[in-house]
């Protein structure tokens, strides 16, 4: 049984390894993870393994202080050993729950890197959509938004 809680201060550390361990994904730049438990913490999620002893997983997201009803999703990491267990769904409904019920969000974006095949088939089986003609780059990186409507 997986466990998800609000991530606290002294995960940041684990959390970052686990950002580390996860490619695709890049970790943020030193702070960035207590940044957002600072100020995010209904947003900023872990998931624990079965034995409640490693952070399996997380996820942070955000509201956009310059879009009303706009969230928006800023890192998903699963650690390998935990993938294809349902772990970054539960991270993701619960994650869209808590931005539907606390903040009253009504509309969810993220940004997915171009290559990133399991991170689209993940946004697609939760109702996400790509945007059309949202392709973003920098240097050799290119991403596409997706969104979904919170109901």
């Amino acid at each position: 049984m997986i466990k998800i809680l609000e991530a606290k201060i002294e995960d940041c550390n684990e959390i970052e390894k686990v950002a580390k361990k996860s490619p695709p994904l890049r970790a943020s730049i030193s702070g960035t993870y207590e940044y957002f438990v600072l100020c995010f913490s209904k947003y900023f999620l872990k998931a624990f393994d079965s034995e409640n002893t490693k952070i399996a997983g997380f996820i942070v997201g955000f509201p956009n202080i310059f879009g009303q009803s706009e969230f928006w999703v800023y890192q998903i990491a699963v650690l390998e050993e935990f993938r294809k267990k349902g772990i970054a769904t539960q991270l993701y409904l619960e994650l869209i729950n808590r931005a539907h019920k606390i903040g009253n969000y009504k509309n969810i974006y993220t940004e997915i890197l171009l290559d990133n095949i399991p991170s689209k088939n993940l946004h697609k089986k939760l109702g996400f959509i790509k945007l059309e003609k949202n392709i973003f780059r920098e240097a050799d990186t290119e991403w596409e938004l997706w969104y979904k409507k919170i109901e």
